[in-house]
């Protein structure tokens, strides 16, 4: 009878421990929502939520208009053969504005390939232009750019 109380315990035990994991889970894999758009990095911010979230319309919105850019099936036959949400990650930092041109410093997380690949952190710069009052890309890292778009930079 004693046993038969601890197993008892041992399996609700187990059981909230499940169920706190799949919680976690469910509300972590929401956590990113888009942000009002209006600085560079926030352009930056949701251009990268769009691809994970394969809105590729919505990520070919943020790109600058310009000789050399993709067309919509160019721009989404890229991701869909590159998919750099697959094993990269970017982490958008701080924005430095002249004008209407802002370079902002981001972080290309590399995930590891294997059980003692630590991956790595490269970091990189993206850079904007304003357009009719929004910001738009004109050049991000890869894999969340192709360096066959924009042979120029766009201005």
């Amino acid at each position: 009878m004693k046993n038969d109380r601890f197993l008892f315990g041992i399996l609700i035990f187990i059981g909230v421990l499940v169920v706190t994991a799949l919680v976690l889970f469910a509300t972590g894999r929401s956590g990113q929502d888009y942000v009002a758009d209006g600085s560079p990095e926030a352009a930056v911010h949701n251009y990268i939520l769009a691809l994970t979230r394969e809105d590729y319309e919505r990520a070919y919105g943020y790109l600058a208009a310009g000789e050399g850019k993709p067309s919509s099936v160019e721009f989404r036959t890229f991701f869909i053969r590159v998919d750099p949400h697959q094993n990269a990650g970017l982490r958008v930092g701080e924005a430095e504005m002249i004008e209407d041109e802002a370079v902002v410093d981001v972080t290309v997380v590399q995930g590891s390939s294997g059980p003692f690949d630590p991956g790595f952190d490269h970091p990189d710069t993206a850079v904007l232009q304003l357009e009719a009052g929004e910001w738009k890309i004109v050049m991000m890292p890869y894999p969340f750019w192709d360096f066959g778009w924009y042979a120029e930079l766009p201005r």
